[in-house]
């Protein structure tokens, strides 16, 4: 398919609304005056706190073009609903995996160890936990515009 085909264009366009709607925009401004424009920005493997790092480190915290107080910004945790990549019928599918929600503690945990996640050694305890909960994109892109979590792999399905 032509990356600038009207389907793929189409399938944007849908994904900026669904967005736009769930982030509880009215579609006018203050003054009535319509959006000029929407961006919608996926920093895949981002967040919040990279991007005030981003802004320590280059001495512009707060005072980037879109630290405005006519943006509009949103934040949606993207967290698997459970670790395993296939669906569970009935309930218990939509249940929460208490091991795949972001914990903090075992983020950071900064106890030393000798283990081996994927190519590359944790060399602590919080870094190889983080890569073995990391969710893939499939299921944070239907996080943020539905809303739902789902599990690794899935994309736009309940668990």
């Amino acid at each position: 398919m032509d990356r600038f085909s009207p389907v793929r264009a189409g399938l944007v366009l849908a994904i900026v609304m669904a967005v736009v709607q769930a982030c509880g925009v009215s579609g006018q401004g203050a003054d009535g005056a319509r959006p000029k424009n929407v961006i919608l920005m996926i920093a895949d493997g981002s967040g919040a706190s990279a991007i005030a790092a981003d802004g320590l480190y280059t001495g512009r915290l707060g005072r980037q073009i879109f630290d405005r107080t006519d943006w509009i910004k949103a934040w949606s945790s993207t967290y698997s609903l459970r670790l395993g990549a296939k669906p569970i019928e009935g309930p218990d599918g939509l249940k929460q995996e208490p091991d795949a929600a972001y914990d903090p503690a075992k983020a950071w945990d900064t106890m030393p160890v000798t283990t081996k996640t994927g190519a590359f050694e944790d060399r602590f305890a919080g870094y190889g936990w983080t890569k073995k909960t990391a969710p893939d994109s499939a299921d944070t892109m239907s996080a943020i515009v539905t809303g739902r979590k789902t599990y690794d792999g899935a994309i736009n399905v309940d668990g």
